[in-house]
């Protein structure tokens, strides 16, 4: 639900953003050269924006189930300390790491995803291309050719 109401006022903050720099004209003249730049950092945010904001429901579920785990009589009610305790931790403690995960784990995984349907659609047997799996492959041949 916050995500949803997030990437709405997202939204609009691109429209506004866009609307302000273009003016009215075919041209986006408000600074030569940074337009898209600006645009671009506007798309980074909201990426970012909505993977910090799974870091801490990942944070906080994990931290409840945890404490679910480990004391179940501690988790009594839908506001009991075990439960609060995660999300407290999740927005001071761990904070940073959850931060700083969005924003260099997820572009990481999302580029090693995109590389995984591109070397599906490129193989013509259908099967992922597997880098380490292809070496002990040629390596094995090679060894059975006589090399030592």
């Amino acid at each position: 639900v916050v995500t949803f109401f997030m990437c709405i006022i997202w939204g609009f903050a691109f429209i506004g953003t866009y609307d302000n720099l273009s003016d009215g004209s075919e041209t986006m003249s408000w600074l030569p050269g940074t337009n898209g730049l600006v645009l671009s950092l506007l798309v980074v945010s909201m990426f970012w924006t909505y993977n910090v904001f799974t870091g801490i429901i990942q944070a906080v579920v994990g931290g409840s189930i945890g404490n679910w785990w480990y004391e179940p009589e501690s988790v009594n009610a839908c506001c009991s300390n075990a439960s609060r305790a995660p999300l407290v931790r999740a927005l001071t403690s761990s904070f940073g790491s959850i931060c700083c995960g969005s924003l260099l784990v997820k572009p990481i995984q999302f580029f090693k995803n995109l590389m995984a349907i591109c070397c599906f659609a490129n193989n013509s047997s259908g099967v992922l291309h597997n880098p380490k799996q292809h070496h002990r492959e040629k390596s094995s041949k090679e060894d059975r050719g006589g090399r030592k």
